[in-house]
């Protein structure tokens, strides 16, 4: 069953100048709008459980209304870019509307990642400002859309005021599109080069292993500054990959040094010292 406006409208030929189809899609859009939570800021909730689903669903009948509608599609090509991971969650061209996309834009917060803090840049903080700015546009569209509904539901005809045109929603959702897309474009492409800088650790360390294991096939002694490095990165990669922040990066190639000096001595001599060590 449809809600009452909605049956007004097929009678009368429509508000607004809407298709049926897409009158539908417009009431499901406006039932996702109120279902929408915000916290005591009005800024949209994606924090709790419900916030998030509520959230996911007004985005994908954003898209939804925006298809019934034959809204252009802003460009994608820029996600031909991307690495496989990101390429997997924004498989085409398609909008994907994520969640933590429009959280980014929102928070626009630091990043951590190994232990190091990274910021987006000026170009993506502007980018998701604009974002913000067309999604509360797009908003307030909705509520002028949402009054008129009541009015109609409540016999009174809505004013020209209150009820936007068809061109006007069009219009606000392509513009919320181009608006997006220019954020993931940014946002998604500072992510990557913040993963890649940020593989640099491992990415090094195995060319240190590799090195060492070159030496010991030749059985020529390796390095002490390829030790000490590679001793070094383990040490930091223990530390940022024990997420209880109990993992040491204070032992450095001197405690190797110490192991192979007792190895070195005789059985007696390294009894001797560790008694004395305790």
């Amino acid at each position: 069953s449809f809600p009452l406006a909605i049956m007004f409208r097929r009678i009368c030929g429509g508000v607004a100048g809407l298709a049926s189809s897409e009158q539908v899609a417009m009431q499901e859009l406006l039932d996702s709008r109120l279902e929408l939570l915000t916290d005591e800021g009005g800024i949209v909730d994606v924090k709790s459980d419900a916030g998030y689903t509520s959230c996911t669903n007004f985005l994908t009948k954003i898209d939804e209304a925006s298809r019934a509608m034959s809204v252009e599609i802003a460009s994608r090509t820029y996600r031909l870019k991307f690495s496989a991971n990101y390429r997997a969650l924004f498989p085409d061209n398609n909008r994907h509307y994520r969640v933590d996309v429009l959280e980014a834009s929102v928070d626009q917060q630091e990043i951590w990642v190994n232990g190091e803090k990274f910021e987006l840049s000026l170009e993506a903080i502007q980018r998701a400002q604009l974002l913000q700015n067309s999604w509360v546009s797009l908003i307030l569209l909705l509520d002028r859309w949402q009054a008129a509904e009541v009015a109609l539901a409540a016999g009174r005809p809505p004013s020209a005021a209150t009820r936007p045109e068809k061109s006007e929603l069009v219009s606000s959702l392509y513009a919320f599109d181009v608006a997006w897309a220019s954020f993931e474009n940014q946002y998604i492409s500072e992510l990557i080069a913040i993963e890649e800088q940020a593989r640099e650790l491992v990415v090094r360390a195995v060319h240190l292993e590799e090195e060492l294991q070159a030496c010991e096939m030749s059985a020529k002694p390796p390095s002490s500054d390829v030790e000490r490095q590679f001793v070094l990165f383990i040490a930091q990669l223990n530390a940022v990959a024990n997420f209880k922040r109990k993992g040491r990066d204070d032992l450095g190639s001197d405690i190797l040094d110490s192991a192979r000096e007792e190895l070195r001595l005789p059985p007696s001599s390294a009894n001797t010292r560790s008694r004395e060590a305790a």
